[in-house]
């Protein structure tokens, strides 16, 4: 409609005879007058709303005005303010309020038979006629909004390529589970049954149901089922195909399929196509993937809708909307050959373990990365998930050892080239990439055997295991550990993502400080070595909270000296000192409402250190507090963990600068 023309018949400036019995009545809020007009060439109805209250007092501009012909209709209301605005809900909804009309009144009957008549009703209610052609008219317009999508949808889907012939095989040979189906006796005798796999008889002895086994025909890993017991099952799964498309697109096809097994040894196979995404590169080396997705309550011209499938619980398994699947390879070095994914190496990822994986998160980090390629050729598989996936076996360590943006591999590992037969052999993923490289830091040697050992057993602080390497070797380390891990007090509380070692090594690391602390003889194979580690770790940390104070403050005071001479500077009227007992750091959290108190055991174990600022006049003083770890300021507070005020910041600044960074760069060269 012209909004224009349509401004021009806003106002007809129409006036109320103050006798007029409908502006005195408290039911009604306003009073209607029509007129039929032929605006820009249609013939037009036109409603004029007026306020009851203000056309009593003289003020006769109407509140809205609604313009409708047979095909559209839309009102303008007139602000108090002067100003308008268009509004297209119905006229029964106007103003927000329930069943607006109820509290409208046309000035005369002929003005609601002039909108009975436009709107052809058959019924004497004006507003019901009106309501009806406009709900009408919202109809018609929403199915042309919705037939254009779906009309663009089908536009988008016509480029679609014919599937490749053997998917159905391939979802059959790499990604559904096999069986052997068997009669089951008690003899010893072979037992006859059906390898799914390979599709023959078969001859299995030994076979237990429910047990993974290998066809003794086809060679292919299956589970065994005894026929008497098997009962109804089903098995379900996702598959991707990616496939080239004409101007600089891929799209990547998810199918779903299921393999039902009722009293017959063949199963009912239902396969269709899930999910698709249009894949899009440009010059940013970003890729867009535009999602559309298989909708049961399809539309009336095409099921699919664009957009990822709705997922009601994120942190529940939502089958339908996984895209995570088994990747179709046969065409992926044809698809991919003039893309920017031509070297990327997707294939021999998949190929690695050939499980389900999220395709769109590789390419992105490809292009992104370029480096990706290094890892994958290198049989770094575990690195290239994690960078990839952000996450390595679901172990995360606080700093990224892998630099993705570095131009060589040497770059990109931060270490040297001669350690690479080492990581390939173990696969080595990122936390334990972390652990090595502190390890060698430290000037300790690693060998496969420690590595591995660490990665199975998810063993990432570097520290710890520093401490026991100081006293014993890896080999008898792990030796050791294995033998006391099958104590039951292990076993019993494994937990997720960990092993009995893990909690062996656990229990071992905190025995080793707790003998250091208290001078125990750790030369002597009887102490380093206790033939019950639980016993002896609670022995020895009953003895050392015996003594836990006095040994804090030993060596809280043996650093002090040490502490004093690195860190102390005097300037813009303030000083730095440290602490020289735990009671000392106690007192200062007690002094500054802040929990510095609980810091005492890690600056005893040297894992930070904690220093006082104090203003020159007043040394015994607490005014503020710093805690420095790996050569940073970690965090500075003062009253109530507040922020330091400008005069500090500008003291701290001075203090980094020669204080805190010729000790890194001394200990870095060290």
């Amino acid at each position: 409609m012209n909004k224009r023309a349509l401004r021009k018949h806003a106002d007809p400036q129409l006036h109320f005879p103050k006798t007029n019995g409908l502006l005195y009545c408290p039911q009604i809020k306003y009073i209607i007058r029509t007129a039929t007009k032929d605006i820009d060439g249609t013939r037009t109805l036109v409603l004029y709303l007026y306020e009851t209250e203000k056309a009593a007092q003289g003020q006769c501009s109407p509140a809205f005005t609604v313009f409708q012909t047979r095909s559209d209709f839309i009102t303008m209301k007139h602000c108090e303010d002067g100003s308008t605005k268009w509004l297209t809900a119905n006229t029964d909804n106007l103003n927000r309020d329930w069943r607006f009309t109820n509290h409208c009144a046309f000035y005369t009957p002929k003005d609601g038979q002039r909108v009975t008549r436009y709107c052809d009703g058959n019924t004497e209610d004006a507003f019901f006629s009106l309501n009806r052609l406009q709900n009408g008219i919202k109809s018609r317009k929403e199915l042309e909004r919705r037939h254009k999508k779906e009309r663009a949808i089908i536009q988008r889907m016509d480029a679609m390529p014919s599937l490749p012939r053997d998917l159905k095989g391939f979802i059959h040979r790499e990604a559904a589970p096999q069986y052997i189906f068997y009669d089951y006796h008690r003899s010893k005798k072979p037992m006859e049954g059906y390898c799914t796999a390979c599709r023959h008889t078969v001859q299995v002895t030994g076979a237990k149901h429910n047990q993974p086994g290998v066809c003794p025909r086809c060679k292919k890993p299956v589970t065994f089922k005894s026929r008497g017991r098997r009962g109804y099952f089903s098995d379900r799964g996702t598959v991707q195909v990616i496939q080239k498309l004409p101007e600089n697109e891929l799209v990547l096809r998810i199918f779903k399929f299921y393999y039902s097994y009722s009293h017959e040894d063949i199963p009912k196979i239902s396969i269709y196509e899930n999910a698709r995404a249009f894949i899009s590169w440009g010059e940013n080396r970003k890729p867009d993937a535009d999602w559309y997705y298989h909708s049961y309550n399809s539309g009336d011209l095409t099921p699919w809708k664009r957009g990822t499938r709705p997922v009601r619980n994120y942190w529940q398994d939502n089958f339908e909307a996984d895209s995570c699947g088994y990747l179709y390879t046969r065409n992926l070095e044809e698809v991919l050959s003039e893309t920017p994914w031509k070297y990327s190496q997707l294939e021999a990822f998949y190929l690695h373990d050939r499980e389900p994986m999220q395709v769109i998160p590789y390419l992105r980090e490809y292009l992104q990365h370029p480096a990706l390629e290094y890892l994958v050729k290198l049989r770094l598989y575990r690195l290239a998930q994690s960078a990839v996936y952000g996450e390595d076996s679901g172990y995360i360590v606080g700093q990224n050892p892998l630099n993705m943006d570095g131009q060589n591999i040497g770059e990109v590992l931060g270490i040297g080239k001669q350690y690479l037969p080492l990581m390939q052999e173990i696969d080595i993923n990122r936390a334990t990439l972390g652990l090595m490289k502190k390890l060698l830091s430290r000037g300790i040697s690693v060998e496969s055997k420690l590595l591995l050992w660490c990665q199975e057993n998810a063993i990432t602080d570097a520290d710890e295991l520093e401490r026991c390497l100081k006293h014993t070797s890896a080999h008898k380390l792990i030796h050791y550990l294995q033998e006391q891990s099958q104590d039951d007090c292990f076993s019993a509380r494994v937990y997720y993502r960990s092993t009995s070692q893990t909690l062996a090594f656990g229990i071992y690391k905190d025995y080793i400080r707790f003998c250091e602390d208290l001078n125990y003889n750790l030369t002597d194979d009887f102490i380093l070595y206790p033939r019950h580690l639980k016993e002896a770790h609670d022995r020895t940390s009953e003895m050392f909270n015996k003594r836990k104070a006095e040994i804090t403050d030993q060596k809280i005071a043996a650093e002090y000296a040490n502490l004093l001479k690195q860190y102390r500077m005097t300037r813009y009227g303030l000083m730095i000192v440290p602490p020289k007992t735990a009671s000392e750091i106690v007192e200062e959290g007690h002094a500054l409402h802040h929990c510095v108190g609980g810091y005492v055991s890690r600056v005893a174990n040297k894992e930070c250190v904690i220093l006082f600022l104090r203003k020159k006049e007043e040394p015994d003083k607490p005014f503020y507090t710093i805690e420095v770890k790996d050569g940073e300021v970690q965090q500075i507070r003062g009253y109530d963990n507040c922020d330091p005020p400008p005069k500090v910041e500008a003291y701290m600044k001075v203090w980094e600068n020669k204080k805190l960074l010729p000790a890194a760069a001394m200990q870095q060269a060290a």
